[in-house]
């Protein structure tokens, strides 16, 4: 057999496989067209040659409840599900979901995600959480985040602040609490002249109201002072009280609006990893 002979005997047997092959494509009902390539016959999608995709995919990220609420009823259907995710306070839709009905199998490969970002003056305030600071240091804290404070009042706040750094150079003795509720710190007056001694009235804790997501309702939080008296001076702090409940708070009524808006009522959890 001569060269030529078995070169165009394979061409022809290459080409009854490939014809064979596609008759098997066609069985299979596949929504794009595929072609087999040479050498081996491997499988390719011709999907990127279609005037447009057979089914939707994609997952949009969303900062914001209305851009997710619309996008959601724009593409759901009656299949269409919700998981709001606790622990991380996202929501995601997996608009091509499963659902019940016969033939109810689909791709969970369209969906949409809500990823609200959390508030400057959230952040703020929990990121110092329980952080002990120098009494100048928390001098200039209080006076930067002022407008977060709603009792006592500002200007008390702002008085005390002054007070605190006016006296970085005296000696801290002891501290009581008073009748009214606060804490009175005693000092001494350092250096050779010692002028007398006085003291430093905070209140023992302060009402915050912030908002926890960006342009989220606000929330009311308690931050309770806390304090160190040592040779290295005072140390002053405050610890949050139950932050993680109005974290719950909040994104609970994300979820409920977004329950409201779209029709679709969340489920706790997260989507399988397809979505």
């Amino acid at each position: 057999m001569t060269d030529e002979t078995s070169n165009g005997l394979t061409a022809v047997l290459e080409a009854g496989r490939t014809i064979g092959a596609a008759d098997a494509l066609a069985q299979l009902g596949l929504e794009v067209p595929h072609t087999l390539v040479p050498d081996g016959c491997t499988l390719k999608s011709l999907e990127g040659a279609l005037d447009a995709p057979p089914r939707k995919r994609g997952c949009p990220v969303f900062t914001h409840e209305s851009g997710f609420t619309a996008y959601v009823k724009d593409h759901a259907d009656e299949g269409s599900r919700i998981y709001a995710d606790l622990a991380f306070q996202t929501m995601h839709a997996v608009l091509d979901h499963h659902h019940a009905a016969p033939g109810g199998e689909r791709w969970g490969q369209h969906g949409a995600k809500f990823d609200p970002p959390k508030d400057q003056d959230w952040l703020t305030w929990t990121e110092h959480d329980n952080k002990p600071m120098g009494q100048m240091d928390f001098a200039q804290f209080v006076e930067d985040n002022l407008p977060a404070i709603v009792a006592p009042d500002g200007a008390e706040l702002l008085e005390l602040a002054q007070h605190l750094e006016s006296t970085t150079k005296v000696q801290f003795k002891s501290a009581e609490r008073l009748q009214g509720g606060s804490r009175a710190f005693h000092y001494e007056e350092q250096g050779v002249n010692k002028l007398g001694k006085g003291k430093v009235e905070l209140p023992e804790a302060f009402r915050l109201r912030i908002p926890v997501f960006v342009k989220g309702d606000t929330v009311e939080l308690e931050a309770r002072l806390r304090y160190r008296i040592s040779e290295g001076g005072l140390k002053l702090w405050y610890h949050l009280h139950r932050p993680q409940d109005a974290l719950d708070a909040a994104f609970q009524r994300l979820v409920d609006g977004v329950d409201v808006a779209t029709g679709i009522h969340p489920w706790f959890g997260t989507p399988a990893a397809s979505a």
